[in-house]
């Protein structure tokens, strides 16, 4: 069952309305003009939101991109943010434990022990709740992140043309001056493309990668 903040939100975000919070951090990050840009479509980004992606699909007819990202990766890039993801925000949703997750219950309340074993558990979640959906939603594309970085240009060229999309030149040109710059802001979206694939395994120790593989393998997934 979907919250009523959840829909308020997602009603607010697919008619491309934004908070003052995120009209501000545009401002902050250079991308004003493109935050306030009238728009036939929006882009909705949701790092959790495969979780609903049923639901979202349903209810806004969207199409569905999900951009899967190396668990290491995932979980460097948390503790870059310092992003304070639970386990618990998942065992407390009856609906979805009972739908996808229940034989990984005891898994997740070990894993919420430890915040490496956490960031494993969640990346484990999101892509078991999202495999698991996708045999009945032949549309939903999914894409690795590591190929992306490699050839920006080119990916994101291809992956508009399957969302009925054409990147003007503009478009490309952008995508390739963020890619081939950097900025010291965690949020930023400009980065050196082409280090980002494996910046994780500067910022891991061996013992925090082997906890965050270990959970990942117990949620059978071979993407990686």
């Amino acid at each position: 069952m979907v919250s009523g903040v959840i829909k308020h939100t997602a009603n607010n975000a697919f008619q491309g309305k934004q908070s003052w919070k995120q009209l501000t951090r545009a401002a902050y990050r250079g991308y004003w003009s493109s935050a306030i840009r009238r728009a036939s479509n929006v882009v909705v980004k949701d790092p959790t939101a495969s979780l609903m992606s049923s639901w979202i699909a349903k209810q806004y007819d969207a199409q569905v991109l999900f951009i899967m990202r190396h668990p290491c990766g995932f979980a460097s890039s948390l503790d870059a943010l310092d992003w304070k993801l639970g386990v618990n925000c998942l065992l407390r949703q009856e609906a979805l434990m009972q739908d996808h997750l229940e034989p990984y219950r005891a898994l997740l309340q070990h894993a919420s022990n430890d915040k490496w074993l956490t960031r494993g558990a969640i990346w484990g979640a999101l892509h078991k709740v999202y495999s698991m959906q996708l045999p009945d939603n032949p549309d939903w594309l999914l894409y690795r992140y590591e190929d992306l970085c490699k050839e920006p240009v080119r990916m994101y060229t291809l992956i508009a043309g399957h969302l009925g999309l054409k990147l003007r030149h503009s478009a490309t040109q952008q995508i390739h001056s963020l890619s081939t710059s950097d900025s010291n802001d965690p949020g930023s979206t400009r980065r050196n493309s082409t280090a980002m694939p494996a910046i994780w395994q500067q910022r891991m120790s061996a013992g925090e990668v082997d906890a965050v593989m270990g959970v990942v393998r117990d949620f059978e997934l071979d993407y990686y």
